[in-house]
């Protein structure tokens, strides 16, 4: 077959065509070789890790937190000085991730990014002991309630949430919708729908602290005015509650399930109550006196409800005139406890002369003793048959005993 200009120069074209494209490519790929520079300092870097000193360091979790994480690697490992090896770590639900730091060792460890679940760390120097651990937070959770998940109560229960740590004021009723009560009749419990009664609550919170992010360590729900009649409460508190860095509960949790009775429980009543000095001895006569602040207080208290207890001792002291008129606003001191035993008081209002000195006790349903009477020294009543008292008239005197008068008979 004749061929034409036309096929031979196209045949030419082709050819001029592959030898353009070979020459290209050959172009790039000279452009992607490594210089000389570059190759050199490749050579460099990798002479100087390959000869580079090794040391040897452990890699444990935080000993105190062993089930918030796995880091890896774990346990002893061989690294190089000066050259940056990863580390990472799990971290379980209950808890995140703090940081990365070092333990004893003379040599040093730095961290990328100490923060972060994954890093790099590098050893500048050598040494003996090294030890890199990862240290984690629990997250906030609830350290005890009252009622007790199971617990049978009275219908005017106050209702104690502790949290493990001060957790922010913000995350908590009534500035968050973060805890939700239900209830659901006990007859009823298999096909009622739970009814929301969270709002039957008055909520007050515990241990509060702090002005720009205030905190607290629990908070109480009051029923107002009470919860139903023999019924299942539960009380859920979600994720949302947080500390005050921020971390949130690990999930919403609804552990705290418990009955209601058909009635209220009624206030304790007080059985008895004594003074005395700090050091255990009687008080002077007649007017309850003693020369030093300190006093020990022993009440004896009566219950009627079920799961009811005494949690607090609240001591109101009012100075006093010779009259007997108060001489000033009273001061009132939170124990913060109760014992059956004496407890240890010291007097709030300043001076000598006498003072007045009211007990009251509050149960774990938010409901504190009413007072009782008065008389003219001891003010009580009487319940039994016997006389009770929830206040006392002391007499504090700290003057030193004085002679008036001296006189020596010689025996004439």
């Amino acid at each position: 077959m004749a061929r034409t200009k036309y096929g031979i120069g196209n045949a030419k074209g082709a050819r001029a065509a592959i030898a353009g494209i070979g020459l290209g490519a050959l172009l790039v790929s000279c452009a992607n070789m490594l210089t000389g520079n570059d190759m050199t300092q490749k050579i460099g870097t990798d002479v100087a890790t390959a000869n580079a000193a090794q040391v040897s360091v452990h890699i444990q979790p935080d000993p105190n937190m062993s089930s918030a994480g796995t880091p890896s690697p774990l346990g002893d490992t061989t690294v190089k000085v000066g050259i940056p090896f990863s580390i990472f770590t799990t971290v379980d639900s209950a808890y995140v991730f703090k940081d990365w730091t070092q333990l004893g060792g003379a040599g040093e460890i730095s961290f990328d990014s100490a923060t972060s679940v994954s890093a790099k760390a590098t050893v500048s120097k050598t040494g003996t002991g090294l030890t890199i651990q990862a240290n984690y937070l629990q997250r906030p959770y609830i350290a005890s309630t009252d009622p007790f998940a199971g617990n049978s109560v009275g219908i005017n229960k106050t209702i104690t949430i502790a949290f493990s740590v001060p957790v922010l004021a913000s995350s908590l009723p009534p500035a968050a919708n973060s805890i939700v009560v239900t209830s659901v009749p006990i007859s009823g419990q298999a096909t009622a729908t739970p009814t929301d009664i969270t709002s039957n609550f008055k909520f007050a919170l515990i241990g509060s602290s702090g002005t720009t992010n205030p905190t607290a360590t629990g908070i109480l729900l009051s029923p107002n005015p009470f919860m139903g009649v023999e019924q299942y409460i539960k009380v859920t508190c979600k994720k949302a509650i947080c500390d005050a860095s921020g971390n949130t509960m690990a999930s919403d949790n609804s552990n705290l399930v418990f009955t209601t009775g058909s009635s209220l429980v009624p206030a304790p009543t007080f059985t008895s109550a004594s003074i005395v000095k700090g050091d255990g001895t009687a008080l002077g006569s007649p007017d309850n006196a003693l020369n030093s602040t300190t006093l020990g207080i022993t009440v004896g208290a009566a219950l009627s409800g079920s799961g009811q207890s005494i949690i607090d001792t609240r001591i109101i002291e009012t100075a006093l005139t010779p009259a007997g008129v108060p001489a000033g606003a009273p001061v009132t001191t939170d124990l913060g406890t109760y014992s059956s035993t004496a407890m240890p008081y010291t007097l709030q209002t300043g001076g000598t002369g006498y003072k007045l000195i009211q007990i009251e006790l509050q149960d774990n349903y938010n409901q504190w003793t009413s007072p009782i009477g008065s008389a003219s020294n001891l003010y009580g009543a009487s319940i039994g048959g016997s006389t009770v008292y929830d206040t006392f008239k002391i007499l504090y005197d700290n003057t030193s005993p004085a002679i008036s008068s001296l006189s020596l008979n010689s025996g004439n």
